[in-house]
C-alpha cells in the first residue's frame, strides 16, 4: 500500500507539471511512460503473488483439515495410502496420537485430588503408544525414536518446559 502511495504521488507531481508546462517535452513524456510502465509491472506482480497465496491457503486448507472424525479419518487415510503419500498418512496418525494425549490430560480434574497431577504424571502411555505402533506398521513405517522413549504422562509433559 505505501508504494502505491508513492507512486500515485508521484504520478501527481509528474502530471502537475505536464499542465504547468504547455510544451510537453520529450523527457516528461519519457518519465511517465517509466512511471506507467512500472505501475502496470508492480501490478501485474501483485496479482500474480495474490494468486498463489490462494493456492497457498488452499493447501494449508486441505492439511490442517480436522481429521478426528473417525470414518472420515479412516476414508482419508486410505485415500492418501492409494496416493503413496505414507508421510501425510504418519503425520496424521502422530497427530491423532498426540490428539487422545492432550484429551486424556484434560479429563484430569486437580482440583479435587490433593495428588492428582503427581498420580497422573505417573501413569503409562504404553496402550496409546502401542496402538501407534500397530498403526504405522500396517503401513510399513516405524516409530518414531521421540515417542519410543516416552513412558509416562510425565515424559510427555517434560518434552516442553516453560520458564515462568
Amino acid at each position: 500500500m505505501k508504494r502505491l502511495s508513492v507512486l500515485a504521488f508521484a504520478l501527481t507531481i509528474a502530471l502537475s507539471t505536464f499542465a504547468y508546462h504547455s510544451d510537453y517535452s520529450s523527457s516528461g513524456v519519457t518519465i511517465m511512460y517509466i512511471v506507467l510502465i512500472a505501475w502496470g509491472i508492480l501490478n501485474i506482480i501483485l496479482f500474480f503473488k495474490i494468486w498463489g497465496m490462494t493456492n497457498d491457503v488452499a493447501m494449508l486448507k486441505k492439511k490442517l483439515v480436522d481429521h478426528s472424525h473417525g470414518d472420515d479419518t479412516r476414508k482419508q487415510l486410505r485415500k492418501l495410502i492409494v496416493m503413496g503419500r505414507k508421510e501425510e498418512v504418519k503425520e496424521i496418525m502422530i497427530s491423532h496420537f498426540v490428539d487422545e494425549l492432550e484429551q486424556e490430560c484434560d479429563k484430569v480434574n486437580y482440583s479435587n485430588i490433593p495428588n492428582a497431577l503427581e498420580d497422573f504424571k505417573n501413569k503409562s502411555i504404553a496402550p496409546y503408544v502401542n496402538k501407534l505402533k500397530i498403526n504405522l506398521s500396517s503401513i510399513g513405517e516405524k516409530l518414531p525414536e521421540s515417542i519410543n522413549k516416552l513412558a509416562t504422562f510425565g515424559d510427555y509433559f517434560g518434552l516442553v518446559r516453560f520458564q515462568k
